[in-house]
């Protein structure tokens, strides 16, 4: 720790390597905060997604956000008049994981061969509630809209939860992030006096 401050604070090095860093950090927030997902590309965004996608707790809140974006445009699409297969198509530019953007690609391939789109929705791994609301003699709108309001409430439930367990989580690593500041400092010193409390006090 010592070193590591030390090197940053040596001189106009350190305060240059700060202020670079810094500037590199919130350009790159503003550059990912002004495209939208489907507009950017690279390996960084796909490490991203995959990371998000590939963690259990974390693939939960993806799958369900992206699933209320879908439902919502599904939903409004229909209402105008469009096709399914459109509608299907429109939910392709939606900002989500372009892992669940391959279930939708797939879902779209299936219907536009011919297949039966709930049966279809339900092999692409769209959830069985998405592959009802498409059934025959069902009216579809009424359906996304009621899957659209559960999972957005299962989404904001979920996380408020987690929100109110990981705040005494970050509090409990902060406060021993500060501890082991602490001690990195003070245990020098505690020793330098031990050591030489020998040669003062025989």
């Amino acid at each position: 720790l010592l070193h590591i401050t030390h090197v940053l604070a040596r001189g106009y090095d350190g305060v240059f390597l700060l202020i670079l860093v810094a500037c590199l950090i919130l350009c790159r927030s503003h550059y990912l905060a002004s495209r939208r997902r489907r507009d950017r590309g690279g390996l960084v965004l796909w490490l991203g997604d995959a990371l998000l996608w590939g963690l259990p707790l974390v693939r939960g809140f993806e799958i369900r956000r992206a699933m209320v974006q879908a439902l919502e445009l599904l939903r409004i699409s229909l209402i105008a008049g469009s096709p399914v297969n459109e509608a299907i198509r429109a939910t392709l530019t939606l900002d989500v994981n372009r892992f669940f953007r391959k279930r939708l690609q797939g879902w779209l391939d299936r219907v536009e061969r011919g297949e039966d789109i709930a049966r279809s929705a339900k092999v692409c791994g769209l959830g069985s509630a998405l592959a009802w609301a498409f059934d025959r003699g069902v009216d579809t709108p009424a359906v996304l809209g009621m899957l659209e309001e559960h999972y957005r409430w299962c989404y904001l439930y979920r996380l408020n939860v987690t929100r109110f367990i990981l705040w005494p989580v970050a509090i409990v690593l902060l406060g021993l992030m500060v501890g082991f500041i602490i001690l990195a400092v003070f245990l020098p010193m505690v020793q330098i006096l031990t050591a030489t409390a020998a040669y003062i006090y025989p």
